[in-house]
């Protein structure tokens, strides 16, 4: 068991450094605020990086020796006493850590995050196409931006083409009693190809 298991999060001022009395033989860095640097037992500092795990054990045969190979798990003594932390951003800095007895597997907590469309509203337009005529929809309300157009072709029998701004390339076809949508900020044409009027409506749904 890690009876010493602590992970900790400490200040450290602008340049300044900080000593924590606390002996383990597993250490994670797990993240900060800015660049620093760490020295283990009075040893030579050398650069923090995060996420970085480091598993300590102690060379007896060799004085103040500090060798980086695997513990044996659950028996591990205690392989450092203190570490110091120095900040090197020069700006207030804020590091976290794990301290343990034998290693272990830290796992950033995940975000969640919640996207909520924004606000939109509708604007209804009818009428009726004359033979031959075109009706462009430019995308726009005053400054509002379109999100998506419903086109409803209200007659019993004639269809409406949706086509390019000249009309003279058919692009779709909207067949007499059905709707049709497309999400589309930009302008959209439609044409009445027939000889006679044909009813129509309009949903066009805007961006607050």
């Amino acid at each position: 068991m890690n009876v010493n298991l602590k992970v900790q999060t400490i200040p450290v001022a602008a340049n300044g450094s900080v000593r924590i009395a606390q002996a383990g033989t597993f250490l994670s860095l797990i993240s900060s605020a800015g660049s620093f640097q760490f020295s283990i037992d009075g040893g030579s500092f050398q650069d923090g990086l995060t996420v970085l795990s480091m598993d300590f054990y102690r060379d007896v045969q060799a004085a103040n020796s500090l060798l980086k190979i695997a513990s044996t798990p659950g028996t591990s003594t205690p392989a450092f006493k203190e570490i110091i932390f120095k900040d090197t951003s020069g700006s207030a800095n804020s590091i976290q850590f794990v301290i343990a007895n034998d290693p272990v597997n830290y796992y950033a907590p995940p975000s969640i995050v919640f996207i909520k469309d924004a606000a939109t509203y509708t604007k209804p337009t009818n009428g009726t196409l004359a033979a031959g005529a075109m009706q462009t929809f430019a995308g726009l309300d005053g400054a509002k931006v379109r999100k998506q157009i419903v086109i409803t072709n209200e007659d019993a029998a004639l269809v409406l083409y949706v086509t390019d701004n000249t009309g003279a390339t058919r692009g779709a076809v909207i067949y007499p009693q059905r709707p049709w949508t497309i999400a589309l900020s930009g302008s959209i044409t439609i044409k009445n190809p027939n000889g006679a009027g044909v009813n129509f409506s309009v949903l066009e749904t805007f961006y607050s």
